[in-house]
């Protein structure tokens, strides 16, 4: 898998990343840990070397854990969690909680995963996050810019934690029908933060295995969206399959399009992917080997949709 700077926080990560969300439980139906590991195994087979996780991702640090030590592979891995903590005990309890799931002593990146839009709050999570970076606890400080929507409320919540110039990496959601965080990509280049792209293929829908009508079980985090606002991103995928058309190449369906249309994207260093099991670990992570989109399909998918993201926002 090919590898990339992460802005100048001195991390080289390659180009598609473990999203940790769905092996930790129940929140995209029910996965096992056996499933899990799987997942994650085959990624590491493709080559891929970014994990990215989160205390609030239920079993899913145990799991990375145990991968990482039956392979030995924690020194050759860009590892990454965050917390939903802002006060400094808060921070330092979710992290040394987190270090002790995943069986090892320091993250490359730890995140603010609920990042507070209120200066004196992010101020003082900051000072935390600085001091455990001093402490060699954590290496590169960032913010998971809070979702599930894109708004001009989180455009300017990306702008105002670049504008601290402490922290290295920004994630942030984009994809085909969310692409309002454009603006931030040239920002983030010029002051040296990676951005991690992430939701690419908005929970799923934009895999094309759902369709009008389709229910999620108890617990899913697909029911957040109303039966009808789902039944309208459903629409909007057959949308973007007419427009991708019926070439004769594995390189341009749904999913490849999906992925490739933010890892594309100037400016993005990273995009995140989760996987339930091998076989969706194996149907994505080889995309990285496929060429980019042809340009007049990609400018098409931005004219239809930009500007479009209240179709997957939640409010």
């Amino acid at each position: 898998m090919t590898t990339k700077p992460l802005g100048n926080s001195g991390l080289q990560v390659t180009a598609l990343g473990f999203g940790a969300w769905p092996i930790g439980g129940t929140t995209y139906g029910d996965t096992s840990p056996a499933d899990g590991r799987e997942a994650l195994g085959r990624y590491l087979d493709l080559g891929g070397r970014l994990i990215d996780t989160a205390r609030a991702y239920r079993t899913s640090e145990s799991i990375i854990g145990e991968v990482l030590r039956s392979r030995n592979m924690r020194s050759e891995i860009v590892l990454a969690s965050k917390t939903k903590a802002n006060t400094p005990e808060g921070i330092l309890l979710d992290l040394e909680t987190s270090l002790r799931e995943l069986g090892t002593d320091y993250l490359d990146i730890y995140y603010l995963h609920q990042p507070p839009a209120n200066a004196g709050e992010r101020d003082v999570a900051l000072a935390a996050m600085s001091k455990l970076q001093e402490e060699g606890k954590i290496r590169v400080i960032g913010a998971s810019i809070s979702g599930p929507d894109v708004t001009a409320k989180t455009e300017q919540m990306c702008r105002d934690y670049i504008a601290t110039g402490q922290i290295g990496v920004i994630q942030l959601i984009f994809s085909i029908f969310r692409q309002g965080l454009r603006s931030i990509l040239p920002l983030a280049q010029e002051n040296g933060v990676g951005i991690v792209g992430r939701t690419v293929l908005e929970s799923g829908f934009l895999t094309g295995k759902y369709t009008p009508g389709t229910t999620y079980p108890e617990g899913d985090h697909r029911n957040r969206w109303t039966p009808e606002q789902r039944d309208r991103i459903f629409e909007s995928v057959e949308q973007v399959r007419a427009i991708i058309g019926s070439p004769a190449h594995e390189s341009i369906d749904l999913i490849s399009t999906a992925i490739r249309f933010a890892m594309d994207e100037p400016g993005i260093d990273t995009v995140i992917l989760g996987a339930k099991n091998a076989h969706q670990s194996e149907q994505t992570f080889r995309i990285d080997q496929f060429p980019p989109l042809p340009e007049p399909i990609r400018q098409q998918l931005i004219e239809t949709f930009a500007g479009q993201d209240a179709l997957c926002n939640l409010s």
